[in-house]
């Protein structure tokens, strides 16, 4: 039955660029179509992806097994990829306007890129942050071990958490 799911959700997203597997417990993703814009995979067994579409606009691969994740298209907008064991994200796009990359074992972001609006990376083993894109709205980094002080933060910030309430 899941090949058929499967099957018929490949078809669906050849005419409108949204392919939904998730919670399909795949080990593998079956080849993606070229035209793919929005690929959601998570809550999966996943242990790797395949090289992503260039015309790729949201990548979510949250709650899988990933250890690492391949280049990311150089349009890509939204990327969520929680709860898996990655100890590194490649190079960020410029597009990029939210990161959700929390509870992983990251130890170091890259650079991040200037458009980028919302950051997410609590539960990792970050002890620093990049330099805050100057038009950040949301920062939640909490259950890190950041050391830096945080002074010079963004005025842009609507919501910041660094430090989790221990009540």
């Amino acid at each position: 039955m899941t090949n058929d799911v499967i099957q018929q959700r490949l078809a669906d997203s050849m005419l409108s660029g949204i392919l939904d597997i998730g919670g399909l417990e795949l080990e593998a993703l079956p080849p993606l179509p070229a035209n793919l814009k929005e690929l959601i995979c998570s809550e999966n067994c996943l242990t790797e992806l395949p090289p992503l579409p260039a015309g790729l606009r949201i990548l979510e691969c949250s709650n899988n097994l990933l250890t690492d994740l391949p280049p990311l298209p150089v349009g890509l907008r939204i990327l969520r990829c929680y709860g898996n064991q990655l100890t590194e994200l490649p190079a960020l796009p410029t597009t990029l306007r939210t990161l959700f990359c929390c509870e992983n074992k990251v130890r170091e972001l890259p650079p991040l890129p200037a458009g980028l609006r919302f950051l997410g990376c609590r539960g990792n083993l970050l002890t620093y942050l990049p330099p805050l894109p100057s038009y950040i709205k949301y920062v939640y980094c909490c259950r890190n071990s950041i050391n830096d002080e945080l002074v010079n933060l963004p005025s842009t910030i609507k919501c910041a958490e660094f430090i989790e309430d221990s009540v």
